[in-house]
């Protein structure tokens, strides 16, 4: 999986981002109040929707609600390989499911 195009839909208070990938998928990424929000779909409402409080981030600045990409992107890596191995986790039950049957 990997990003095609990141959108900043919003400069701050809150930072938000649209995250594209090669897949299909979208992530919708937001930073206020010092926390980090993350959702993911098939559709930017989707990822909205789907959004939970990822991380606080205690950043050297007192900017509350900005954040540059280049941190966003640092901050986000562990997630995004996370949804690699939770799709190829739903995949591999699903292949023993119909082994199973």
């Amino acid at each position: 999986m990997e990003i095609i195009k990141i959108i900043k839909t919003c400069p701050s208070n809150p930072a938000e981002w649209s995250v594209y990938f090669n897949n299909g998928l979208e992530l919708y990424v937001r930073y206020r109040y010092s926390t980090l929000y993350i959702g993911y779909g098939k559709t930017e409402q989707e990822a909205i929707e789907n959004s939970v409080c990822y991380k606080r981030l205690n950043l050297k600045h007192n900017l509350d609600g900005e954040l540059e990409t280049i941190e966003m992107i640092e901050q986000i890596k562990s997630y995004i390989d996370n949804i690699e191995y939770l799709k190829l986790f739903k995949k591999t039950r699903k292949k023993k499911k119909r082994e199973a049957k």
